[in-house]
């Protein structure tokens, strides 16, 4: 897998592109530097563009990560995701899961509708 955080100050969020086969210890790692971004720079908009990652195999991975994103992200972060329409099923339990846990989290399949509802909500 490859990650890549850029900062997007002129719209106050922080973008993370993933792709390729995505392991736990990338996985954890793009969350740390994405915490830090948001931290750094006063953020609480985080766009996430998986459209070019490999799906995950485990639910189980799936839901420890994502039921930990609270304690990583600062109170009231807002999460867009851009994933592939075969995903969808599957990512509506992340959705879900960060959801109820705090993180406002959306789903979608292209980056104009994720940013919309990132910026413009």
């Amino acid at each position: 897998m490859s990650f890549v955080v850029k900062y997007l100050e002129d719209q106050g969020y922080v973008f993370l592109k993933l792709s390729g086969a995505i392991t736990k210890d990338e996985l954890e790692a793009s969350r740390e530097d994405v915490s830090q971004a948001l931290v750094d720079n006063d953020y609480k908009k985080l766009l996430i563009d998986m459209s070019e990652a490999e799906p995950r195999e485990s639910l189980t991975q799936d839901f420890q990560f994502t039921s930990e994103l609270y304690r990583h992200f600062p109170a009231g972060t807002r999460l867009a995701i851009i994933i592939p329409p075969e995903e969808t099923k599957r990512m509506e339990f992340v959705k879900d899961v960060a959801s109820n846990r705090g993180v406002r989290t959306g789903l979608f399949h292209d980056e104009g509708s994720a940013l919309d509802w990132l910026v413009g909500g």
